[in-house]
């Protein structure tokens, strides 16, 4: 499961192909959700804090960044694969 979330970059505004993947941003809101997809639609895994850090690998469309998970945030997969 990819976890996504609509934040700001606390940075200069600057593309993530200028920058490079992955790279650290800052949480600029009160309490924002992590969230399973790319959208309202998907489940919280987590939520943030303000000032909290995550590393994004991603931009989406839409607005929506994939991150790493945050600590306390989990996925599943059967053990079979």
């Amino acid at each position: 499961v990819l976890t996504l979330l609509t934040f700001s970059d606390a940075t200069e505004p600057v593309s993530g192909q200028e920058r490079g993947f992955p790279y650290q941003a800052v949480i600029e809101t009160d309490g924002e959700f992590a969230r399973s997809g790319p959208g309202p639609k998907y489940y919280p895994t987590s939520k943030l804090k303000r000032g909290d850090t995550v590393t994004v690998h991603r931009h989406d469309p839409g607005g929506w960044y994939m991150i790493a998970p945050p600590p306390g945030s989990f996925s599943w997969i059967q053990v079979a694969y």
